[in-house]
């Protein structure tokens, strides 16, 4: 069948009306831009993700945190003289020499504030870790300036919190024969974790006679050892003295005894944990606590007692007692005795309303 021009038009469709192209065209180019201004407003967003900075420590949660904290702790070997804490002297140039901190980077092992940084950082890590940092930290001063220290990093006040766990006391009774250890004994009953110990200032400082000049030469061992054939001389000569581990404990052993025989007594009272005792001294009972090293005896030196005018001690006990008794039943209920040692013992008095008994 044959088609005519009407019917190929209503077969094939009617023709595009004018202008359908420009139409088409705009519309083209609309969705084009509209393609366009999607794909500029995501750009920024995505080079933003990009650029952003990644998640660090104050962005994690704070259990998180904590449990990253347990790993920054101090050393917590530090034992007596012989594994010292390095000392911290506030008033660096005076006294007794330089300070030790900061220590050089060999020796940051010897550190007892290698994490001391991370509590300066910003204020949120300060008031998270600083707590923390403050109870497993170790500390070593000079006598007379014991408060100081307290007072600079706990503050002010009868109540003590987050003291370290361990402080000693760098003491040189040739400097310091009087010792006021009313201060120490509040703490130790506020902090009963923490440990307080006195150390010879001498030993401490590694500065005996093994390192004094010509020290080599005297020593005694190394002439017994040279003359049984045990040592040859160039040997000697080329290494030195091989003692000085024995030297510098006989020393020790012999300062200990002789000079500070009541360190092992006292550090006993400073730990001494009698209830009662523990009582009087967080009651206020116990007013002052002294240490006389200045005595003719070094090894019984004089620890005098004071107590407050309301003591039960002196309001009934004295009516019907002599004070002699009477300062025999406060030590015995007390059980001060217990802190003293076959080597050195401690001499005690106590004073009631500034009279001695």
């Amino acid at each position: 069948m044959v088609l005519t021009r009407g019917g190929k038009k209503r077969e094939l469709g009617s023709p595009a009306p004018s202008g359908s192209k420009t139409q088409i065209a705009k519309k083209i180019k609309k969705t084009s831009k509209a393609t366009t201004s999607k794909k500029a407003d995501t750009l920024p967003a995505l080079f933003s993700a990009q650029k952003k900075k990644p998640k660090g420590l104050l962005d994690i949660p704070p259990e998180l945190r904590n449990r990253i904290y347990d790993f920054a702790t101090e050393r917590d070997d530090f034992e007596g003289w012989e594994e010292a804490v390095p000392l911290v002297n506030l008033h660096r140039g005076h006294g007794c020499g330089l300070s030790q901190w900061p220590l050089p980077k060999s020796l940051l092992f010897r550190s007892g504030r290698q994490f001391l940084g991370l509590t300066q950082t910003c204020k949120l890590l300060r008031l998270e870790y600083r707590p923390i940092w403050l109870r497993n930290s170790s500390v070593r001063v000079r006598p007379s300036q014991l408060l100081l220290y307290v007072h600079t990093f706990y503050g002010c006040g009868s109540k003590y919190y987050n003291l370290p766990k361990r402080v000693q006391i760098s003491h040189d009774h040739d400097m310091h024969d009087h010792i006021d250890v009313t201060q120490i004994l509040r703490m130790r009953a506020a902090c009963p974790d923490t440990k307080f110990e006195f150390v010879p200032h001498e030993l401490t400082l590694d500065d005996g006679p093994w390192n004094q000049d010509r020290a080599d030469e005297e020593c005694v061992l190394c002439e017994e050892e040279v003359m049984a054939g045990e040592m040859d001389m160039n040997e000697f000569e080329e290494f030195g003295c091989p003692h000085e581990y024995y030297h510098r404990y006989a020393y020790a052993d012999w300062l200990l005894e002789e000079e500070y025989p009541y360190l092992q007594s006292l550090n006993m009272l400073l730990a001494h944990d009698n209830s009662k005792w523990v009582e009087d001294i967080q009651s206020g009972e116990v007013v002052r606590v002294m240490l006389d090293a200045a005595g003719a005896d070094r090894e019984a030196p004089e620890l005098t007692i004071r107590l407050a005018h309301d003591s039960d001690t002196a309001n009934e006990e004295l009516i019907n007692k002599s004070m002699r008794e009477v300062a025999k039943t406060y030590v015995s209920s007390r059980r001060l005795g217990d802190t003293n040692t076959e080597a050195a013992s401690l001499h005690f008095q106590l004073q009631v309303s500034g009279c001695a008994l």
